[in-house]
């Protein structure tokens, strides 16, 4: 009984430290910045009209001048996969998209192309360089790599997790094949975490992934990890 309830306490700690954290990254979100990492999966032999709709968004979002950046991204396979890393001025203008019309009518077309409803996550920025990731968006090659990945950590482990994921960003914006790199924090769970990454081609991906840096990054995750180390390649779209 007395370790059923020491572990009671220890969870419930957690879980006000979380929630704290939470409310935290919202208020400092609404005043900057805002990013949306969007997870869609389409119907098989739907992603090209899902590609279609998300090329055109690109170009309609473009247009509003509280837009930062608009990244459409295809899953290198399962094809069907595809994500949307969004940019905004702050949190306000964020929820003013998604009020709008236009974004209405974009996701009335997109609903019956979907496997599964849309899978969105706010964000804030950890560390970013948005004008690097907006010159991303110019002249990007043919075999651009994007990458996103989700990284969880347990919450008695958040502040190490969140050191370990900050030094990975220098020596990763260094290395000569990287075009952007940008670490993410979930706005409403402060110990998950979205790596988003672009890189000039797979070659150099595979570089990066096998440097010291990260390979040490990797080995002190792995026993503070939430969850598996999702990983995800794509090309983008727009």
């Amino acid at each position: 009984m007395v370790i059923g309830w020491r572990w009671f306490r220890i969870m419930a700690a957690a879980a006000l430290a979380s929630g704290l954290g939470a409310a935290a990254a919202f208020a400092e979100e609404a005043a900057g910045p805002t990013y949306g990492v969007t997870y869609i999966e389409a119907m098989p032999k739907a992603e090209g009209q899902v590609a279609n709709l998300l090329k055109k968004q690109a170009l309609e979002i473009r247009k509003n001048p509280a837009s930062l950046g608009y990244f459409a991204l295809q899953r290198d396979m399962p094809g069907r996969h595809f994500a949307v890393v969004e940019i905004w001025k702050d949190r306000a203008a964020l929820d003013a998209q998604r009020g709008d019309e236009r974004e209405k009518q974009f996701r009335t077309a997109l609903e019956p192309l979907l496997a599964v409803p849309l899978d969105e996550r706010p964000h804030k920025a950890m560390l970013v360089d948005l004008p690097r990731m907006q010159a991303a968006l110019q002249g990007l090659g043919r075999d651009t790599v994007a990458v996103l990945t989700h990284v969880d950590v347990i919450p008695t482990k958040l502040e190490e997790g969140l050191a370990a994921t900050k030094a990975t960003f220098e020596p990763s914006s260094a290395e000569p094949g990287n075009v952007s790199y940008q670490i993410l924090q979930q706005s409403s769970r402060a110990n998950h975490m979205t790596l988003f990454e672009i890189w000039r081609n797979r070659d150099a991906l595979e570089a990066h992934e096998t440097s010291a840096p990260v390979r040490a990054y990797r080995r002190t995750l792995l026993p503070i990890g939430g969850s598996l180390y999702d990983q995800r390649t794509y090309h983008i779209l727009n």
